[in-house]
């Protein structure tokens, strides 16, 4: 074999050999690559669902979100609190709630299942009192919704409050469904 031909031997061996090396390299570069980018997207997933979280808890105290086809929803949860100023216990079932801020008035409705217990609370902690007669207007609600039964509303005498702002309160309790119906407006 001549000089040139070990030579040309020698370095197309030699140039396998580092592109071998390269290839094995490269292959791990892109391993590194891959990991770092799928932490990166887990880490910016993390952050997007964190600024939902505290976007979402800032958007509620600015427009109230109101869940009146779905029981039980956090929004109706936080909507019982935010309008009955009680923490709804494990004794309270079936929220739903819808509100209506349209106009210059505005109207809140809630139907609960709950004890007599927390009834008393809720009557104690906004001042209401038990009218002597069943409350017409609220049973005109405009609003037709399966949980808000105006034939069992329109039976029972309401706890009430009023002020001199034409801004109105009711709360109705059947006892022996343990059903509650709750409105709050504006004229």
């Amino acid at each position: 074999m001549s000089f040139a031909r070990l030579i040309t031997v020698l370095s197309f061996l030699l140039s396998v050999t580092a592109c071998n090396n390269m290839g094995d390299k490269a292959g791990k570069l892109a391993e590194k690559a891959e990991k770092s980018l799928a932490e990166t997207y887990a880490a910016m997933e993390d952050a997007i669902d964190r600024t939902k979280e505290k976007t979402g808890k800032k958007l509620d105290k600015i427009i109230p979100a109101y869940d009146s086809g779905k029981p039980d929803t956090e929004n109706n949860r936080n909507r019982f609190y935010d309008h009955l100023k009680v923490k709804p216990g494990k004794d309270v079932n079936g929220i739903y709630s819808f509100g209506d801020y349209m106009g210059i008035d505005y109207k809140v409705m809630l139907a609960f299942e709950a004890d007599q217990s927390t009834i008393d609370s809720i009557v104690s902690r906004k001042s209401l009192n038990l009218s002597s007669e069943v409350h017409i207007e609220s049973l005109l609600a405009g609003y037709e919704f399966p949980w808000w039964d105006k034939k069992r509303i329109g039976k029972i005498k309401p706890y009430k409050k009023m002020d001199e702002l034409e801004y109105y309160e009711y709360l109705w309790y059947d006892k022996k469904t343990k059903k509650a119906w709750y409105v709050e407006y504006s004229m």
